[in-house]
């Protein structure tokens, strides 16, 4: 992943020191510009004299006054540029690695500013359209990377049946085995209740019932506690009759865990955390939202620019794109990427692309893949932000010079995927495994687009129809 990073000065250069400032900059180190227009002045064997006066003293025609792109030996760029307008001086750098050599350039930079005007007064910012995260910790709160235990559980529950199963156990708080193999089929059930168990999301006791009242009487935490000899002595309290002769049944909950995953879908919150961690992002880049929204808004900073990122789980609504507009308005932000484990209604859809029509908007409407897309999705506005930050140097040149400078940073190359930490290895293969002993079966691959005509077809009524059925609901009782 690259970084992208800009500092700014506020400073108005007068015309006749310009030439002088574009010099001491270039001479910092070897500048691309400055040594291909030079090359293209020789051959035409013009005087040095002309050649210094074309590149230092000669006002340039296009959308910057002066600049120039220094390559770095670690493969990023450096680059300096001044507007039309002469307002303010721009230091940037595109790294791969290390921010240093984007810190030292600043530095030098800001000793040529010293030089030239002495008198100056300097200060250092970020670009006026920068994202302010760091300043967000009243209305935002820091993420921390997900723990093993909580990434595996939440891994389990990308399996719709899986969510739906613990879900029903979360909402009857104790459920009999009996009761649960009545709502769901007996082999999907049991396959899912070891997956659960295994990766500590239910709690399995066996209790003791009275035949003749139905009352349970005594609880254990295993079956091989009833049957341990020193348990042979025990009685019903209500018949009197030995505990190896009444009833046993087990009853399943929710352990804590489970229930913290299930609380506001969090098990979808940490899948996406981990998949931003492994970006990587750093957590003072990514901060989740405190405004109870119903549902998860998390803010990353990505080369100073923001992202909204919108998590769903089931039905998202009209209404819940309130809460998304109001924030991409007060924050200005111009990118949003909504994940959902669910289609996301066309409805709702047109709504915020006619909401925020300068907003670049991607849906991703499927738990398959989810960290290869949420890290193609942060590739693909980085390359944006890296093209609308190179192509105004064109001016400066007789060549497309952008183009050039984003085949320095190849898409393929871009799009890497970086090594996933050993827990997130552990808990994956840990799941493969669990899925295996409990006899899951690979889901056969299919298309996107053959799935959303298979759920076209097989709904009796469609998301659209029923926002619009509840639209005129509402238009009714008004």
């Amino acid at each position: 992943m690259l970084r992208i990073m800009q500092k700014r000065l506020d400073l108005e250069v007068p015309k006749n020191h310009l030439g002088k400032v574009k010099k001491a900059i270039s001479e910092l180190r070897p500048a691309l510009i400055e040594s291909l227009r030079t090359s293209f002045f020789k051959r035409l064997h013009l005087p040095g004299k002309t050649i210094e006066k074309s590149l230092y003293e000669t006002e340039t025609e296009g959308d910057l006054l002066a600049g120039d792109v220094f390559l770095h030996e670690e493969g990023g760029l450096l680059y300096y540029l001044m507007p039309p307008g002469g307002d303010y001086l721009e230091v940037g750098g595109v790294v791969t690695g290390s921010t240093k050599p984007f810190e030292q350039f600043v530095e030098q930079v800001d000793s040529v500013i010293i030089s030239l005007f002495p008198d100056a007064k300097r200060h250092w910012t970020e670009p006026s359209d920068s994202f302010p995260l760091s300043v967000m910790k009243e209305e935002t709160l820091p993420l921390e990377k997900p723990e093993k235990d909580d990434l595996l559980g939440s891994n389990a529950l990308r399996q719709e049946e899986t969510r739906k199963l613990l879900g029903t156990i979360f909402e009857s708080k104790n459920i009999f085995l009996d009761k649960l193999f009545e709502q769901f089929p007996s082999e999907v059930a049991d396959r899912t209740l070891k997956i659960l168990e295994k990766t500590g999301l239910i709690n399995k006791d066996f209790v003791v019932i009275c035949r003749k009242t139905n009352q349970q009487i005594l609880r254990f935490s295993s079956r091989k506690s009833i049957e341990d000899p020193s348990q042979r002595s025990l009685k019903c309290t209500i018949c009197g009759n030995p505990i190896s002769q009444e009833k046993i049944d087990e009853i399943i909950a929710c352990s804590p865990l489970g229930e913290k995953l299930l609380r506001d879908n969090l098990w979808l919150t940490e899948l996406v955390e981990s998949a931003l961690f492994e970006v990587p992002l750093s957590k003072d880049e990514i901060r989740m939202s405190t405004e109870h929204t119903g549902k998860t808004h998390l803010f990353i900073q990505l080369d100073q620019q923001g992202v909204l990122v919108v998590l769903n789980s089931g039905r998202i609504s009209l209404e819940d794109t309130h809460a998304i507009n109001a924030h991409l308005t007060a924050y200005k932000l111009k990118k949003l990427m909504l994940i959902s484990d669910a289609r996301i209604p066309s409805l709702v859809k047109g709504h915020l692309e006619r909401s925020n029509p300068d907003c670049s908007i991607t849906y991703i409407e499927s738990l398959e893949g989810l960290e290869s897309r949420i890290k193609e999705t942060l590739l693909s506005y980085q390359r944006e932000i890296l093209l609308k930050l190179l192509t105004p140097f064109d001016c400066l040149t007789r060549i497309n010079l952008h183009e050039m400078l984003m085949d320095r940073f190849p898409e393929e190359e871009v799009k890497a995927v970086t090594p996933l930490d050993a827990p997130v290895i552990v808990v994956k293969e840990e799941l493969r495994e669990l899925r295996k002993e409990a006899g899951a079966q690979e889901a056969v691959p299919v298309k996107p687009e053959i799935k959303e005509i298979e759920g076209a077809l097989n709904s009796e009524e469609s998301e659209d129809d029923k926002d619009l059925a509840s639209l005129k609901g509402k238009k009714k009782r008004r």
